[in-house]
């Protein structure tokens, strides 16, 4: 009974520093978002490059998608309140400030990778895969495609104020 009581006691113990581990790992990964998204809202307020008011709009919005995440054209189409994923794909090409404005976190709605550099295909889509891969997005292996637990839905109350 004894011997039980204190291997119970070993593993509550063990799970206590497991749960601040992940704590720790979570306000981490946190803090990375909060860096990243005020590092791609810097550069957008910056002015360094030209950029249009829909530019803008896309790409501050696409500084919000968290770290380990992607979204999807249509998704982030719906969060600026624009009805055209291929416009919201236009201004994520001519994007000047990636990787720091991370347009490589943007698929297809089901989940394949389908631009990246202006490419359908071959070493910029190879580059964004591995992208994602080291943000910690999981990528099944058979098919190129991004889980769906991965994919980050905005909440297009707060987000979307009606401009087109």
């Amino acid at each position: 009974f004894f011997f039980f009581v204190s291997k119970l006691i070993q593993s509550s113990a063990q799970m206590t520093m497991m749960i601040k581990k992940i704590q720790g790992k979570q306000a981490a990964t946190k803090a990375s978002i909060s860096a990243t998204t005020k590092a791609g809202h810097a550069l957008l307020s910056s002015g360094q490059k030209p950029l249009t008011n829909f530019q803008k709009k896309v790409l501050s919005a696409l500084c919000t998608v968290p770290l380990g995440t992607v979204t999807t054209y249509k998704l982030l189409a719906q969060a600026v309140g624009c009805r055209s994923n291929q416009a919201v794909g236009q201004a994520l090409r001519r994007n000047p400030y990636g990787p720091t404005v991370p347009c490589h976190r943007v698929v297809a709605q089901d989940g394949t990778m389908c631009g990246f550099g202006g490419c359908t295909t071959g070493a910029k889509i190879d580059a964004k895969l591995q992208l994602l891969r080291d943000e910690g997005v999981v990528i099944n292996d058979e098919n190129g495609k991004v889980a769906q637990d991965c994919i980050y839905k905005f909440d297009t109350d707060r987000n979307n104020n009606g401009d087109a």
